[in-house]
């Protein structure tokens, strides 16, 4: 069975890599080959037959793993409203199923997600989930969960941000089986009373102002991250410890395991009264599942968040194969519970969680493989101790991926906070959540308190390590750390000493080359990075590790920054560091994202908007690239479209021309001054295809081989204009668009260029599909 299992799992994640959706044919032709290899593995019963017997079943589930992944990927993009619901203003009647998260600032906004069961007046046999925000809602406006309220409101679809580096907001849509997206401009309730975890939230809410670190106390009970602050978060991040305050299968665990054991070790007390009781009865069984059964309660208390899911499921599979008391190996145990959590949630994949959860769990499994316990004085504090730093290293790579960077402390922080979260933080605060929810509030709060104190006390330890630079280690760092543990793994393998070392320095070696060469085949290229930032621009030059900005993406309101959703993220992603920054006007949606930059990277020399003012004939160099200033032919605010800094890149042979909001006034005057010299083979499209821009006569003269459109998809200025399509249609010039696929790059020698999306579907996965 279980190498049907294996089979099964290798198949799922095949189907992951998938470019495209499998057309319905398709999936049928998969599972006949499903059903033939099961046929041909019943048939071979003889001796002679068991490696065929193996391979068939091997390969059955394979296939029937592949046709469980691409049939819920279908299911997935299952188109449930049309294109024509899209971006109207119209009736929408939901009934909310999550907490509503409300964030105050200068632009005050609900986030509701729920079941969209009327459309338009119209009832929808099968209600699609769709995320919501209202921005500036009424005073009076309290949206409840489990509440059906009916909205006026624009429905866009659930296309989110492709760009290296940062979490992808699309990811996020498809992950949660959202189908739409919706602006509110009205509402009100229609029914329905508010579910008893709202009823808590509102009465833990009195705690908020009273209590220091309410929110984090929020997070690890009722899953709820919004009253966190960003300190909060980034203190915790850089010290390790952010898995403790979201909660994960470590405190469904935590919870679950302290109740069984305080449930066999009460019940064996009172057995131990009556002889009979005793011999007759072992009671360990019972408290492993009633601690399943109060791990499930605090799974419903978090919203069945899908981390708790996962945990309940992965633990489910241990206690079934306990009370039917199979001796299974861990590694199969592993496989089974893996399996199983893919079949209850087929897209948990896409959590970085799910990966998080399965690399510690076999890191933990291959620890107990590779080394006996410690034996001993301290061999409980030398087996945690070992635990935290194998889980420390194990789980680097994905640390890595994850969060940017490494906490070079974390051994040592989560040794000391781990047990202070299990024994004294969250015990106390999920009692105080009980008591409220009793109604005894009064000690609810003093509970909270006393829970909070914990936090209180390590706050400043925590806070002063991470103004230590030795701490955190970013990904500037990530080759030799994961070089480092390359050659730490190969000591794990079942060898003899002198083989094991052979094999480290090999690997080191072979590494420390192939690093050298990507260095070396990156030195002479020039990369141009326009970036999906919705309807905005974003452009980063690379070379040689250095960068250069165009224009920062937009800001809306407290909430969204084109520069820290995307630009910084996807720098630190590329190891890159910033030394020159041109903003072509003040648009909100070029100079958005200025002021997050300047304050992350202070040293950064700005010209246009923030800076020095851009005026034609200024001009310099910048690693081996020159740059031009073409307009305006005075020194402006910068304020119109037309006195945007329009820019022209040379790099050896290759020509870039960088026009920003630039109208037709500006283009005739670029024209008359510069004529065919304002030629370049990549052009970034003024004004996003505006009909106002991208006349006949600039774009012969500029007579580029690409034009690139930087834009929202399907965004409310109808960009580009049809009629603009067809002009650069018309006059043959190729053009690629971040709203179809993501982040674009233009790489080049300074001769030949080649054009890249790596977040499009068609180059990626299934999941970065357009919707």
């Amino acid at each position: 069975m279980d190498r049907w299992l294996f089979g099964m799992l290798a198949g799922i994640l095949l189907s992951t890599g998938f470019t495209k959706l499998m057309a319905l044919w398709q999936w049928f032709g998969y599972a006949t080959l499903v059903v033939i290899f099961a046929v041909f593995a019943a048939r071979y019963r003889s001796a002679r037959g068991t490696y065929l017997k193996s391979t068939c079943i091997l390969m059955g589930g394979i296939f029937c793993g592949i046709c469980w992944g691409a049939g819920n990927a279908y299911l997935t993009f299952y188109k449930d409203l049309t294109a024509d619901n899209w971006y109207r203003t119209q009736p929408v009647e939901i009934t909310i199923d999550r907490l509503p998260e409300f964030q105050s600032g200068a632009v005050p906004r609900w986030q509701l997600s729920g079941r969209l069961n009327r459309l338009n007046y119209k009832d929808l046999p099968q209600p699609p989930r769709i995320l919501l925000h209202w921005y500036n809602p009424s005073n009076n406006a309290q949206p409840k969960l489990g509440e059906r309220w009916r909205f006026l409101a624009r429905l866009k679809p659930p296309q989110g941000l492709r760009n290296e580096g940062s979490s992808s907001y699309h990811r996020y849509l498809v992950r949660h089986k959202f189908r739409a997206l919706a602006t509110i401009h009205y509402g009100r309730r229609l029914e329905g009373a508010s579910s008893v975890r709202q009823q808590l939230w509102d009465k833990l809410a009195d705690f908020r102002n009273q209590i220091p670190f309410s929110g984090v106390l929020a997070a690890i009970t009722l899953g709820q991250r919004q009253w966190l602050t960003s300190e909060q978060q980034e203190v915790y991040r850089e010290t390790g410890l952010a898995h403790l305050i979201a909660i994960s299968g470590l405190h469904l665990t935590l919870v679950g395991g302290g109740t069984a054991y305080l449930w066999y070790r009460g019940r064996s007390f009172m057995a131990a009264r009556s002889r009979s009781r005793r011999e007759g009865r072992s009671y360990w069984l019972e408290a492993i599942w009633v601690g399943w059964l109060i791990a499930f309660g605090y799974a419903w208390l978090s919203g069945f968040a899908i981390s708790t899911v996962r945990a309940l499921v992965m633990w489910l599979v241990v206690v079934l194969q306990r009370s039917c008391q199979w001796r299974v190996a861990p590694a199969r145990t592993l496989l089974r519970a893996v399996l199983l959590v893919l079949l209850v949630d087929p897209l948990a994949w896409l959590d970085a969680g799910f990966w998080l959860s399965v690399s510690a769990v076999a890191a933990i499994v291959m620890l107990n493989w590779r080394w006996l316990p410690p034996h001993g004085r301290l061999a409980s504090l030398r087996s945690l101790w070992r635990l935290e730093l194998w889980l420390s290293l194990g789980m680097l790579p994905i640390m890595l991926w994850l969060f940017q960077g490494i906490a070079v402390a974390a051994p040592v922080t989560n040794l000391i906070m781990v047990p202070v979260f299990s024994f004294w933080v969250l015990p106390l605060s999920l009692l105080g959540v009980a008591a409220v929810g009793v109604g005894a509030n009064e000690l609810g709060g003093w509970l909270w308190q006393a829970s909070a104190l914990g936090l209180e006390l390590s706050w400043p330890a925590l806070q002063g390590l991470t103004e230590q630079g030795w701490q955190w280690l970013s990904t500037e760092y990530s080759w030799w750390l994961l070089l480092a543990l390359a050659a730490a793994g190969c000591y794990l393998l079942p060898l003899r000493h002198y083989q094991r070392t052979g094999l480290a320095a090999g690997v080191a070696a072979l590494s420390t080359v192939a690093w050298l060469w990507l260095e070396l085949s990156r030195s002479h290229l020039l990369i141009l990075h326009t970036l999906d930032v919705g309807q905005g621009t974003a452009v980063v030059i690379e070379r040689r590790g250095r960068a250069l900005l165009i224009d920062t993406g937009l800001r809306y309101g407290p909430d969204f920054s084109s520069a820290e959703r995307v630009i910084i993220p996807m720098l630190q992603h590329r190891q890159l560091r910033p030394e020159l920054a041109f903003v072509s006007h003040t648009d909100a949606d070029h100079a958005g994202g200025q002021a997050a930059l300047q304050q992350a990277y202070p040293n950064m020399k700005w010209l246009g908007v923030g800076g020095k003012p851009c005026v034609a004939t200024m001009q310099g160099s910048w690693q081996d690239v020159s740059w031009q200033v073409l307009h305006p032919q005075r020194v402006t605010r910068h304020d119109q479209n037309n006195d945007s800094c329009v820019l022209l890149l040379k790099y050896r042979h290759l020509r870039i021309l960088l026009p920003g909001d630039a109208e037709r006034l500006a283009e005739a005057t670029l024209v008359g001054r510069h004529g065919v010299r304002i030629n370049a083979d990549i052009l970034l499209v003024p004004h996003h295809g505006s009909r106002t821009s991208s006349t006949t006569v600039f774009l012969k003269a500029v007579s580029p081989s690409l034009a690139i459109f930087s834009r929202a998809v399907q965004n409310r200025y109808g960009f580009p204009h049809p009629e603009v399509s067809q002009r650069y249609e018309k006059l043959a010039i190729a053009t690629a668009d971040t709203a179809l696929g993501g982040q674009l790059q233009v790489v080049s020698d300074g001769v030949l260029w080649w054009l890249q999306q790596p977040l499009a579907a068609q180059n990626g996965s299934w999941y970065d599909a357009n919707y």
